[in-house]
């Protein structure tokens, strides 16, 4: 016979599974410290090509007003700044990306030991079953 409260719990548990839960089983198969290292490196490498691109462009822009009057001390201004600009973006993406991905490892192994649960729940209700 169907246990009513049993069928609910397998459908729930197959729609996580089918939705969120592949996601959620790849991201707590990491330690929370290691995914959280390697996105903010993947971050810090993306920050560092738009960073790069956007100063480009910008340079390309301005072209003509940079070299209207060359000195040293300019370009050593342009430079120091260019380095400034950049230490701050790298600084933003990582505290960004180090808290978005802690949250995001957090949320995603809370799931998983819910799942668990109702994982151990259902074996005690077939357990009960075969009683």
């Amino acid at each position: 016979m169907l246990n009513e409260k049993r069928v609910k719990l397998m459908t729930q548990m197959a729609m996580y599974e089918s939705k969120e839960g592949q996601t959620d089983f790849k991201i707590s198969g990491y330690y929370q410290k290691d995914y959280i290292g390697l996105h903010t490196w993947i971050m810090v490498i993306w920050s560092t090509i738009g960073y790069a691109i956007t100063a480009g462009a910008v340079f390309f822009i301005f072209l003509d007003e940079i070299f209207a009057n060359p000195s040293l001390l300019r370009f050593l201004i342009l430079g120091g700044i260019l380095l400034a600009g950049y230490i701050a973006t790298v600084v933003i993406s990582v505290i960004v990306a180090h808290n978005f991905y802690k949250k995001k490892h957090v949320d995603a192994r809370k799931r998983v030991k819910r799942f668990n649960r109702e994982l151990i729940q259902l074996s005690k209700m077939y357990e009960k079953e075969i009683r």
